[in-house]
């Protein structure tokens, strides 16, 4: 008899199999926010959709029609739903999505896309767990600071974040991205990441990161001056350690 995640057993029966389903859709929802009834649909393996609007039929999960260009609704937790999830995870954090009004719509395409290669990631049986970007304790990119998109946790310890990149970055954005990166992998400093994985579904967008994280190519830190002017000094080059340690995926989400 397998032991699942705090608690849950597979296989035992079926309130047993129902329970750990609702587990792992509720702990996606709560960890993004929102999902589909697809993305729930594959991460609990069923070969047909339904099951997020049988919840809605139970108070567990609210529906919600999205806005262009997504064409279908997306599911947030109930109060109750809420209340269920955070009896059974080890760390809860906020969930604003309770209230439908504070749903972040311009973040949809990409949150939906980070889900969609998490759960494709989730049947490599080598990942154990992950971490949103909403569970990282920082509020805001600080300077020098990264929040990756997604954290893997293998079962060898490794720790890869994960980037979801969708659209280009140029200028002082592009090297605030590859500073902060390079630090994260323990460029003047401790690790913390044994790799990343910049994931797009652009071809364009890949060659444009694999090229700027090549060994050698300028790392550069932006700054203001007394006088609220930007200003950038080189640090120096990216080691040839931490270029090998920045991998990249194309990745279409169905």
């Amino acid at each position: 008899m397998k032991v699942l995640a705090h608690g849950f057993l597979n296989g035992v029966s079926p309130n047993a199999q129902a329970e750990y389903n609702k587990y792992r859709a509720f702990l996606l929802i709560y960890k993004f926010g929102f999902s589909t009834d697809k993305l729930i649909t594959k991460i609990l393996n069923k070969k047909a959709t339904g099951w997020a609007a049988s919840q809605v039929k139970s108070g567990w999960l609210k529906r919600i029609e999205s806005v262009a260009p997504h064409p279908g609704p997306i599911f947030t937790l109930t109060s109750t739903g809420l209340a269920w999830i955070e009896q059974h995870v080890k760390h809860i954090h906020r969930y604003p999505e309770e209230n439908s009004a504070k749903i972040h719509w311009p973040s949809l395409r990409h949150n939906l896309f980070c889900q969609a290669f998490l759960v494709s990631e989730l049947k490599n049986k080598k990942l154990i767990s992950y971490r949103a970007e909403r569970q990282n304790s920082l509020k805001i990119d600080k300077p020098g600071v990264k929040k990756p998109d997604m954290v893997f946790y293998g079962d060898d310890s490794t720790r890869v974040a994960i980037e979801v990149e969708l659209s280009s970055k140029w200028d002082r954005r592009l090297d605030d991205f590859i500073l902060k990166i390079a630090r994260d992998l323990g460029y003047q400093g401790d690790k913390k990441y044994d790799r990343y994985v910049i994931v797009s579904n652009s071809e364009a967008l890949i060659n444009q990161y694999r090229k700027a994280f090549e060994a050698g190519r300028y790392l550069r830190d932006w700054y203001k001056d007394d006088r609220g002017h930007w200003m950038c000094s080189v640090e120096g080059c990216i080691p040839e350690e931490i270029s090998i340690r920045v991998k990249f995926m194309r990745f279409e989400a169905p």
